[in-house]
């Protein structure tokens, strides 16, 4: 009994020119085509866990990579309300004592 036919759904993506060149240039040098090097490409893409759901802001790359920027920014934001605390009273004070 022959295998069941699998049908296709057609995919349309917008690369600009470089990266479509590099992913022609690179099915070609490994001998695929490019309908094979796309699926090759999916499928090492749904094979990848997904990014953190922890981090609203997902995955950082390069220099950024190891860094928790969520954690910094919440870091930063809490020193920003101390500092303006911090001014806050300074100025309720010089206030209190000019009167």
């Amino acid at each position: 009994m022959p295998a069941k036919r699998q049908t296709r759904q057609k995919l349309s993506v917008r690369l600009s020119e470089p990266l479509f060149r590099r992913f022609k240039s690179s099915a070609a040098g490994r001998g695929l085509s490019l309908q094979a090097a796309t699926e090759a490409a999916l499928d090492a893409w749904l094979a990848k866990p997904a990014a953190s759901l922890d981090s609203p802001h997902g995955t950082l790359r390069g220099f950024l990579a190891d860094v928790d920027v969520w954690a910094e920014r919440q870091h930063d934001r809490a020193t920003e309300k101390a500092h303006e605390r911090r001014l806050a009273d300074i100025g309720s004070r010089t206030r209190g004592a000019a009167r």
